[in-house]
């Protein structure tokens, strides 16, 4: 799939504008013009209208449903890839076919080739260099047949060239049944496959619901799917059964398979509502077919929407978790590094020669996560809100930005050091590993603090810890617990019910007092 996109995008581009043009919805005519190069084995046929893509709708939907980082930064996607299909359409491509089949010697590269309706003048010098660069055995030719332009591998190429095509009319009634979309697929079971499985496998395994194999041969003769991008997002699904009945029996078998699969503990696990998603993609019968519509009219994406949002959330949160400890270690090693280099960790704030605070220690270690450009472009001398430095604000790296904070102002973190007595961060001087006399492991360096308590990350601001109070503005972030890192560079999830003398343990360097925590 990803050798077809990059295919289609690159190739397409630079294509001179002789390609013929896709003109309305034809079923027949497109049948038509992929049927010399369709066999017994042949498996499926996809088409993509590229007149009908418009990627919009499907950036909008997964911005509803993105992480909060994936939201910020989707802008600068949406853009490239409506560009590249502008590009397609105006290099005179409509329309491409990808032609996935089982002939043909066993390797990857003859399991897909491409169809092009095309005419004369196309620069095909031009398309051997980018078949060469995308793929060179899948590509590496290319060749006119009738009314096409063919792109394969040699075997391929050398196959198709002499084919005796199979006639496969569910071909053309699978592109109807798919409708004028964007995308369409046929799936085409070869023929022999109905009598193999008969055969080999009369009576289905009962992990997959049991029964006569005929329940599939006879259920699925072909089937077909249409995706709507504009101006909504749709799916429509077709399977064409042997009759009545044995579309009736096929949908016994779907439903049997879906309630098999949503009682697995592992999917129980990870999707509990797994039953109501899956019973959102049971089909309707309608005679010898089953038909399955996914659309805003009959709310079937916004049901699948609001099935996947606790799973969705989860994951998310997962993942914020995750970007967070790794935020967590990326600067707990820096701390040490600086250690290293200076024999101290980072004060918390570089001061002037009265003492008073001008930038944070988040600009000190900067070298040490791998920012020595932007450390070289401060003013240290400067407080961190001078004319030269408030510039600087909006260039905080990565590492300092929480994946689950909720704030909309650029330059702020969550990432504090604790300041106050007994702290890491207690004096205006760096503290040595050796002046942690509770032990590294025992002693908590920095917090990922609460939305509320986030400041502009060259500040010298941090998080106040209070002995009557070590909890502070520290919850919010996540449910039930608190990210912080310790002194010997681990990070750790705190609960948000720990104990506040264990937690004022913890926060404390050398009160001698043991930490007993789980």
């Amino acid at each position: 799939m990803k050798t077809l996109i990059q295919t289609v995008c690159l190739l397409s581009v630079l294509l001179a504008p002789a390609w013929a043009r896709a003109e309305g919805f034809d079923p027949a005519a497109q049948a038509k013009l992929v049927a010399p190069f369709i066999d017994e084995q042949t498996v499926a046929v996809v088409r993509v209208n590229l007149a009908k893509v418009d990627l919009n709708p499907l950036f909008d939907e997964v911005e509803k449903i993105a992480p909060e980082e994936i939201r910020r930064q989707s802008a600068m996607p949406r853009a490239a890839s409506q560009g590249v299909v502008q590009g397609i359409l105006d290099g005179g491509v409509k329309e491409v076919y990808a032609v996935i089949t089982m002939a043909g010697p066993l390797a990857e590269e003859n399991f897909l080739f491409l169809v092009f309706p095309a005419s004369e003048g196309s620069n095909e010098d031009l398309l051997a260099v980018l078949l060469a660069q995308i793929d060179e055995k899948m590509f590496a030719q290319r060749k006119r047949i009738g009314s096409a332009l063919v792109v394969g591998s040699e075997q391929t190429i050398a196959r198709l060239a002499a084919l005796k095509p199979d006639p496969r009319p569910e071909l053309e009634k699978g592109f109807a049944a798919a409708g004028d979309t964007a995308a369409q697929g046929v799936f085409l079971p070869p023929k022999y496959s109905r009598r193999v499985l008969e055969e080999l496998l009369p009576t289905l395994p009962e992990e997959i619901g049991g029964g006569p194999s005929s329940v599939l041969t006879r259920g699925v003769l072909w089937a077909s799917a249409g995706v709507t991008l504009a101006p909504d997002l749709g799916l429509r699904a077709v399977i064409q059964s042997e009759d009545a009945a044995s579309a009736e029996a096929f949908l016994g078998f779907i439903r049997r398979g879906f309630a098999l699969i949503a009682q697995q503990k592992e999917v129980a696990r990870e999707l509990p509502n797994a039953k109501e998603l899956l019973d959102v993609f049971v089909p309707q019968q309608q005679g010898d077919q089953l038909v399955l519509d996914l659309n805003r009219e009959n709310q079937g994406l916004a049901k699948i929407a609001a099935v996947l949002q606790p799973a969705i959330t989860e994951a998310r949160a997962s993942a914020h978790r995750m970007q967070a400890m790794n935020n967590l270690r990326q600067i707990g090693i820096a701390m040490h590094n600086y250690h290293e280099a200076k024999k101290t960790f980072p004060p918390a704030a570089v001061r002037d020669a009265s003492g008073k605070p001008l930038l944070s220690w988040r600009v000190l270690i900067l070298p040490y996560v791998d920012e020595s450009g932007l450390f070289e472009q401060f003013h240290l001398d400067e407080p961190w809100d001078s004319p030269h430095n408030i510039k600087l604000l909006e260039k905080m790296p990565a590492a300092y930005r929480s994946p689950a904070s909720k704030l909309a102002k650029p330059g702020y973190t969550n990432y504090l050091v604790p300041v106050g007595p007994g702290t890491v961060f207690e004096g205006a001087e760096g503290t040595k590993i050796q002046d942690i006399t509770d032990g590294t492991s025992n002693t908590i360096m920095l917090v990922e603090a609460s939305d509320a308590a986030a400041v502009p990350w060259t500040k010298p601001d941090d998080w106040p810890f209070d002995p009557a109070n070590p909890a502070k503005d520290l919850a919010g972030l996540y449910r039930g617990f608190v990210n912080v890192l310790f002194c010997d560079a681990s990070a750790r999830a705190l609960h948000n019910e720990t104990d506040p003398e264990t937690l004022r343990r913890m926060f404390q360097r050398n009160d001698g007092k043991p930490v007993e925590w789980k």
